[in-house]
């Protein structure tokens, strides 16, 4: 919803909106939404550095 609201306000030619909640318990629950692929974050694509993050916590 946010998402949706900035690009409808703004029109911009790139948008990336992400959330970093850590739950009790050390689950994270971290949505994000892009308009391209490049924005990404390496972490939450690349499952090697996922997998170091998660064993971390």
């Amino acid at each position: 919803m946010i998402y949706k609201r900035l690009w409808d306000a703004f029109s911009p030619e790139e948008l990336m909106v992400t959330c970093i909640y850590t739950r009790r318990g050390g689950i994270d629950i971290c949505p994000v939404r892009v308009s391209h692929d490049h924005l990404l974050p390496r972490a939450l694509v690349n499952v090697d550095q996922l997998s170091k993050r998660l064993l971390r916590q």
